[in-house]
């Protein structure tokens, strides 16, 4: 129980940490505290399970034979859950209130590093475009292609920051993709399809 309670604090420690740095390398720093808060709305750690086997064996190997085995813990990153919070006002960290995708960029940092895997340079653009495509989303959570730019940097203008370029607005979608956030919309594609949530596993 203490080894799998163990493995699942030192894993949310971690994330807290990769959030808190992203966070400031982005020049919107955070202190741990309210990383940790990111996290509560972001991910579910399910801790590793270790049990231990013992086998009879004969005696002429030795008697006794038997090790240890692990079911993998898992961690939950629901990207639903956390915009979801930002939006409605429950999330009220320092920092993301003032930038609200704040929040999003750190949870992108996350999403690259456990499951993407890309380990591309992602800033607040990719995180100012989400969020937007979020805000726009329907039922099926696909949000339209077209008008997108100028949403974005109504949002970005709305918070003080400067509108995108066509090139950096390009970059921004091409990046998510990659990182598998969103994707074309299989039943129109003059839609992106967000998606909600994914799941690691760890040891």
């Amino acid at each position: 129980m203490g080894k799998s309670t163990d493995a699942s604090a030192e894993k949310r420690a971690e994330l807290t940490q990769t959030i808190s740095a992203a966070c400031a390398a982005m020049g919107n720093p955070i202190d741990e505290g309210c990383a940790a808060g990111l996290i509560d709305h972001l991910a579910t750690i399910t801790a590793p399970q270790y049990s231990t086997v013992v086998r009879l064996v004969t005696m002429d190997l030795g008697g006794r034979d038997g090790g240890s085995s692990v079911k993998p813990g898992n961690i939950l990153l629901d990207m639903r859950r956390l915009i979801t919070a930002v939006a409605s006002g429950v999330l009220t960290v320092v920092g993301v209130a003032e930038v609200p995708w704040t929040a999003v960029f750190g949870a992108l940092v996350l999403w690259d590093t456990l499951y993407a895997g890309a380990r591309i340079e992602l800033s607040e653009r990719e995180a100012a475009v989400l969020w937007t495509l979020w805000l726009l989303r329907d039922g099926a959570y696909t949000a339209p292609q077209a008008g997108l730019l100028e949403a974005v940097n109504v949002e970005r203008e709305r918070y003080g920051r400067s509108r995108l370029t066509q090139q950096e607005f390009d970059d921004a979608l091409r990046k998510l993709e990659r990182i598998s956030s969103i994707e074309q919309s299989s039943n129109d594609p003059s839609r992106w399809w967000l998606r909600e949530w994914v799941r690691i596993t760890y040891e």
